[in-house]
């Protein structure tokens, strides 16, 4: 079994929501200089290794795998006719994979390597 090594930190199945559950997404630049269209969902958020042990990506893989429950309940009752609302489990998971995808993009890891580092100064 090969290693996954570009790793996600924004879910491929988040991006699939803006794309109609398709394989390709469009961009733009953040100063609207730039723009992609049709720019598979494969290649974007994520880094070569950003978690850098395989681990850690089959940990994420399993919590994705739940979050995506929540999240598709949610998209049921928003869009379709489930008339009731999220379990208790559909909304723990819920809460946890708001947490969790804040906590997991490169900015908040430059923040937390640097609060690290200033600790290990102090």
């Amino acid at each position: 079994m090969s290693q996954r090594l570009s790793h996600h930190y924004v879910p491929q199945f988040h991006l699939r929501l803006f794309a109609g559950g398709g394989r390709y997404i469009h961009l733009a630049s953040r100063d609207g200089s730039r723009f992609v269209t049709f720019a598979s969902i494969k290649g974007q958020c994520a880094r070569h290794r950003f978690y850098g042990d395989k681990q850690v990506e089959d940990w994420l893989g399993d919590l994705e795998s739940r979050h995506a429950v929540a999240y598709r309940a949610v998209l049921d009752i928003a869009w379709n006719d489930r008339k009731a609302s999220l379990s208790d489990e559909e909304d723990s998971h819920l809460r946890e994979a708001i947490l969790l995808q804040r906590s997991r993009t490169p900015r908040n890891a430059r923040i937390l390597a640097l609060l690290g580092d200033q600790m290990l100064l102090y």
